[in-house]
């Protein structure tokens, strides 16, 4: 077994992602980081197997473009149903929302089932940088590879190569910078969903558990929380576990 398979193997063992798609291109990457902190490919092996932080920029390096439209799209049915239930306006947090393809998405599922005039939704991401790019709304053909050709020709314009969100789409959200433990977020309106995808992953226990905690408060009573498929939420705040439509997620209970 070559050693970028085992380190694959590895990283899938420690944090549940498998890199299905373009796994040559990702495999070089591993490389070139090795060498970065100054290790070919088998002593660096060697080095995530018992460096924590070592392993963990491992982790960011290769989650940082792992984002696109529709991304674990059975979410989106369940999102709309639950919607439906609402008789009050809904609020909606994608955090965190790295260039805006989550919030976007969810944008787009509620203008395809006339919900939008019903629900706000909001991006949250400490990386003021991924929010300017959010804003724009432009975006390259990776990000929109999991994208039904509908949905595409309808709220997309390509120009020179790039594709351009509709306008309504980008308006219907609102972006804001912080991090998933700033407690002035405790003082916003709470939200009836949340997600928060791919992003506990990063975390030790004590981060997650904090988290975890901090994302409860913002809930409504009857909130529900989205997580990823490679997160691995503890749930120390004790929100009952759902599952439906081939998903997890968590549900507030009444307080």
């Amino acid at each position: 077994m070559k050693t970028t398979d085992k380190i694959f193997d590895y990283f899938y063992e420690k944090t549940g992602i498998i890199f299905s798609e373009k796994r040559n291109i990702v495999s070089e990457r591993i490389i070139r980081f090795a060498s970065y902190d100054g290790y070919d490919v088998d002593t660096y092996w060697e080095k995530i197997q018992n460096n924590k932080e070592l392993f963990q920029k491992l982790v960011n390096k290769l989650s940082v473009n792992e984002t696109y439209f529709f991304r674990e799209d059975r979410v989106y049915p369940v999102l709309v149903k639950k919607i439906k239930k609402k008789s009050s306006k809904v609020r909606i947090l994608s955090l965190p929302s790295s260039t805006g393809e989550e919030p976007y998405t969810i944008a787009m599922t509620l203008f395809e089932n006339n919900l939008q005039h019903h629900c706000d939704v909001f991006g949250c991401d400490i990386d003021t940088d991924v929010l300017n790019e959010a804003k724009k709304g432009v975006y390259r053909q990776k990000s929109l590879r999991k994208i039904d050709e509908k949905i595409e020709s309808k709220y997309f314009l390509k120009h020179e190569g790039a594709y351009h969100l509709d306008e309504a789409i980008k308006k219907s959200v609102t972006f804001f910078q912080g991090s998933i433990f700033d407690k002035e977020l405790l003082s916003l309106e709470k939200f009836d969903f949340i997600f928060c995808r791919n992003l506990f992953i990063y975390f030790d226990n004590s981060s997650r558990e904090k988290a975890e905690r901090q994302l409860f408060e913002m809930l409504k009573p009857k909130g529900v929380l989205f997580t990823g498929h490679a997160d691995y939420p503890q749930n120390k705040v004790g929100m009952e576990k759902k599952f439906k439509n081939g998903i997890f997620y968590f549900k507030k209970q009444n307080s």
